[in-house]
């Protein structure tokens, strides 16, 4: 494999970064008088269109080609950045969010799947984790470095973030025109009518299901935990970030600041992905990735602190387990399909991750954040270990996989 191309791939991950407009993206809502309320229904909005949106995208990745479809969400993404300058009603922000939930499904099967299949053309698929690990580094990496200065900028000028953020998507579309095509294409086109087929027999073999749910449910705990951080954060420091309308800049400097101590450290994890992955398998890693997360939120319910460390955890692991979880995956699915079958592991994690958010957050409503985020913890050690003492999967190749089946 040329080193030219996995540089620019590294490049792309670095320019995948949302870390410019990230933390401070509420705060433009709010001064465009967009209330809590609306906020949490776009952010419902995108989770939903996600939802819908999963598997026919990744249909198109494996039809029209991977990097075409990296190309088409980075292009959604940038019209979604650019529409954050310009929109001051309920209904024009809206529709950023139903344009970044069709981006995001674009990527998160066809991205992975060109990279399998790019490994797989120089056979160094067992590369993979490793790569991919090491690109989503990059990715935490250049966040933590946008989210330092986020804060800083908007005190500046508002859309100076988005400004900067539609600039390195542009970015992003250019390379990505430079990066080789792999599968998709009429050389690994599945029907319509195949795919669903293709999907059934990859998530249900055996060794594949109870991987796929239990990574569904740990997702889903860290998708819902990230909502409680503000909240858990301020109450275990006894004070209240205040937003420049209010007239105080500090909570905004600290808002960069604190995103990106969590970024950071997600992306160390991302570095060691395949070398845990090899020493621990990809079972074990994940498995161990979740209890580890979820003890210290079971513990906030006795020591408050621990919560904090609860959500180190859990935003550290989950970046470790994400490549292993895809790598896994993908070792496991043919070249026809890959894109549609990630997509489809990708629909579940949302369809897991939509309870949680709704449950959970009417439970901190009646009680308080810290029962809730106990909670989540529970629910994790509970249905993770009632999945694994029905069959705990074990890191075997794809041949043996289909041997068992």
């Amino acid at each position: 494999m040329h080193n030219s191309i996995i540089r620019r791939y590294y490049i792309h991950r670095a320019l995948l970064t949302t870390g410019f407009f990230w933390p401070v993206f509420p705060l433009l809502l709010r001064s465009r008088e967009i209330s809590f309320a609306g906020i949490g229904a776009l952010l419902a909005i995108e989770a939903g269109v996600m939802l819908i949106s999963e598997i026919p995208t990744g249909y198109l990745g494996d039809a029209l080609g991977r990097r075409n479809s990296l190309i088409a969400g980075s292009s959604l993404m940038l019209v979604g950045v650019v529409g954050y300058i310009f929109a001051h009603q309920f209904w024009a922000f809206a529709a950023i969010y139903v344009t970044f939930g069709i981006a995001r499904t674009f990527w998160s099967g066809s991205g992975d799947a060109w990279l399998y299949d790019l490994l797989g053309s120089n056979d160094t698929t067992d590369e993979f984790t490793r790569i991919r690990g090491r690109g989503e580094s990059v990715t935490h990496w250049a966040s933590t470095a946008a989210m330092l200065t986020s804060g800083v900028l908007y005190l500046i000028n508002p859309i100076i973030p988005f400004v900067v953020s539609a600039i390195i998507v542009a970015a992003d579309i250019i390379l990505l025109t430079t990066l080789p095509a792999t599968g998709g294409g009429e050389e690994s086109r599945v029907t319509v009518r195949e795919a669903a087929p293709i999907i059934y027999q990859t998530l249900t073999k055996s060794n594949i299901w109870s991987f796929v749910a239990v990574a569904a449910i740990f997702f889903g705990i860290e998708a819902t935990v990230s909502e409680f951080v503000p909240s858990v954060t301020t109450a275990v420091l006894g004070r209240t970030i205040a937003t420049p309308t209010q007239g105080s800049s500090t909570g905004v400097a600290f808002l960069g600041v604190f995103f990106a101590g969590f970024t950071a450290t997600s992306a160390i994890a991302s570095m060691y992905a395949g070398s845990v992955r090899d020493k621990l398998g990809a079972p074990l890693s994940l498995v161990g990735a979740g209890f580890l997360s979820a003890l210290p939120l079971i513990g906030g319910l006795v020591f408050p602190p621990i919560a904090l460390l609860g959500f180190f955890a859990i935003k550290t692991t989950h970046a470790l387990a994400l490549p292993i979880v895809n790598g896994y995956v993908n070792d496991h699915t043919e070249t026809g399909g890959r894109a549609t079958t990630l997509s489809a592991m990708s629909m579940l994690f949302s369809i897991a991750k939509m309870p949680l958010l709704i449950g959970i957050g009417a439970l901190a409503d009646a009680t308080d954040v810290f029962i809730a985020v106990g909670a989540l913890g529970v629910i994790f050690v509970t249905l993770a270990a009632g999945i694994l003492a029905i069959e705990f999967p074990v890191d075997v190749t794809p041949e043996q996989n289909t041997t068992a089946d």
